[in-house]
This record gives structure tokens, C-alpha cells and sequence, in this order.
């Protein structure tokens, strides 16, 4: 069969069992594409399907509460957080879901991944001209749209460069209407790409563990004395060397367009704590993301503004 079919041996897991919505199909064919050939790009595929996938489940209604302490007591959430954990044991949205939005494991996870244009370390390149291929596929049918938020963006920063220092401190509705239309027309699609390096310690880990509790002669062994994965990758990143020091190793990439990184940028320095570009920058379920549409919601009801009912407002974010 081709790389496209589902072998007919092949069980997709119970999780996906009865399921008919999008996110769950989609995922449910990530996870057999990546069963028949684990290519990079199917395993980035499957990475962000169940990212999406544990979103859905768990924290739907996130961005409507601005508050997720504890994953709620239903099958298909607890199912969804297991599953990713047990294939992408660092995968931030699955920790999130399984700890709060609030707590240290959940900012750590989002610590361990890197918002990029470039990859910091090889990759299939096919993977990476798929990418771009969307996103040129996208810009393209938009572009009406997007000479329109232009028009609109260059328009209100006519205005600001006219206007006191004061009155430059409260952005107009025009200027961040332009803004929110423009990143979300470029700063989706994104590419998920995991971490190999990463990945490879934590296997290491992993095939430790597993010797170690296999192994009759290690009986006496604690577990506790062999190297935890942290420390393992603390070593790594410490070590010293001759050359290039060794970069903080992430855990995943978060491959954005050029153009929706000039945006985030330009947007920030205009509206230093914009959530449409904070959360596009990194993740509509990252910590900072709910921070700043938590101070926005602040900031509306000081000013006697009606709070923002549903921050997404049809976009499917991710």
C-alpha cells in the first residue's frame, strides 16, 4: 500500500474508537500514518494533531474561563493526555492539561520549546518546503485581505505618529483589528517539528530504565541511582567543549513565517502586550498567552468595556 493507506492490519488506538469530530479523525490518521512510516514528517504530523487533539478534549473552554486548574474527570480527556504523554512524553499541551494552566510543569514545558523561522537543526526538507508551500498557498487566497489590513494598519500608524506621547499609549481599534487579521492570516499555518537530540536522550533514559528493571543481576540497583532525564540533559548542556558551546537543547521547534514574526514584533512594539500576537508567538494554550488575554480582560473592565466572550472568534489557533 502506499504511504497514504491504512494497512489493514493496522488497530488505531481505543482513544480514536466512535470518534467523528475533525480533530479526532485527523489525529487518528496521523497516528496510522506515522504507525506504517515514522518519518519526521509524519511523527511533526502526529505531534501537533494530538497537541490539538488534547486541546480539544480538555481545554475547550480555556479561552471563554482563562482558567484550567485540574483536567476534568472525562474519559476522552484523561485517554488523550495519557496517549500523547506516552508518545511525546515533553509535549507542552498534554502537560498542561494534565497539571493546570498555572503551574511550574506547565510554564517549564512551554520553556522547553523555541518559536523560530529558521530550524536550528536539520531536518527533512521536504518537510520544510511543505511549509512554506502552505503558507504561500494561504497568503495567496487571502491576499485581499491582507492589502486591506495593510491599508488599515498603515492608516492608524499615520494617526499615531500625529498624536501626543500620551494618546500613543492607548492603541485605537483599527490599529489592532489590522494587527489580529494579519497574524492570523500569517501566523497559521505553523510546523511543529520535534526536537531529535532531545528525543534521543530521552530514549537513552528510557532503555536504561528498562535494562535496569529487566536485569536480574541489578536487583539490588535502585532506580533512584540511575541518572534522571534532566540531569542527563544537564550534562549534555554543561559539558564542556573545545568548540561551539552546545545551545540550550529544546524540546521542539514552533516554526512560524517570516512575515508572522515581523508582525509579532511590530505589533508588540506598537501594543507591548498584545495577546493576538503573544499567543500566536507561543501557543493559544501557552501560560503566556492566558496571561495576557487575562490582563486584556483586566484592562476591558476597568475601562468599562464588555470582556471579550471568546478570544478566538472562529479562528482555529493553535
Amino acid at each position: 500500500p502506499s504511504s497514504n493507506e491504512i494497512k489493514p492490519e493496522s488497530k488505531l488506538p481505543p482513544i480514536f474508537e466512535g470518534k467523528d469530530d475533525f480533530i479526532s479523525l485527523n489525529a487518528a490518521m496521523a497516528a496510522a500514518h506515522f504507525e506504517i512510516n515514522p518519518s519526521l514528517q509524519n511523527r511533526s504530523d502526529l505531534v501537533y494533531a494530538l497537541s490539538k487533539l488534547v486541546a480539544h478534549r480538555c481545554m475547550r473552554t480555556l479561552h471563554h474561563t482563562l482558567v484550567y486548574s485540574n483536567p476534568p474527570q472525562d474519559k476522552d480527556c484523561q485517554d488523550a493526555i495519557f496517549y500523547t504523554l506516552s508518545l511525546d512524553p515533553s509535549n507542552p499541551e498534554a502537560i498542561c492539561a494534565k497539571d493546570g494552566i498555572d503551574s511550574p510543569s506547565c510554564r517549564n514545558a512551554f520553556r522547553e520549546q523555541e518559536t523560530v523561522i529558521r530550524m536550528p537543526y536539520k531536518v527533512d526538507p521536504n518537510l520544510l518546503r511543505k511549509f512554506e508551500s502552505d503558507i504561500r498557498i494561504k497568503e495567496g487566497e487571502q491576499a485581499a485581505a491582507i492589502s486591506k489590513a495593510k491599508d488599515q494598519l498603515q492608516a492608524a500608524l499615520s494617526i499615531i505618529q500625529n498624536e501626543a506621547t500620551e494618546a500613543k499609549k492607548k492603541p485605537s481599534s483599527d490599529l489592532m483589528n489590522a494587527f489580529t487579521t494579519l497574524l492570523d492570516i500569517h501566523c497559521l499555518p505553523i510546523l511543529i517539528v520535534p526536537n531529535p537530540e532531545y528525543e534521543k536522550l530521552q530514549q537513552e533514559q528510557n532503555k536504561a530504565l528498562s535494562q535496569d528493571s529487566q536485569d536480574p543481576a541489578s536487583s539490588n540497583t535502585k532506580r533512584n541511582d540511575l541518572p534522571t532525564f534532566n540531569q542527563m540533559l544537564s550534562q549534555l548542556i554543561n559539558t564542556p567543549s573545545k568548540s561551539t558551546p552546545i545551545p540550550r537543547l529544546r524540546s521542539r521547534s514552533r516554526v512560524i513565517s517570516e512575515n508572522c514574526h515581523y508582525y509579532i514584533q511590530q505589533s508588540l512594539e506598537y501594543i507591548p502586550d498584545f495577546p493576538r500576537a503573544i499567543c500566536h508567538r507561543d501557543g493559544f494554550y501557552s501560560p503566556n498567552c492566558i496571561i495576557a488575554l487575562r490582563k486584556q480582560k483586566i484592562s476591558d473592565a476597568k475601562a468599562s468595556k464588555t470582556p471579550i466572550s471568546n478570544v478566538l472568534g472562529g479562528l482555529e489557533p493553535f
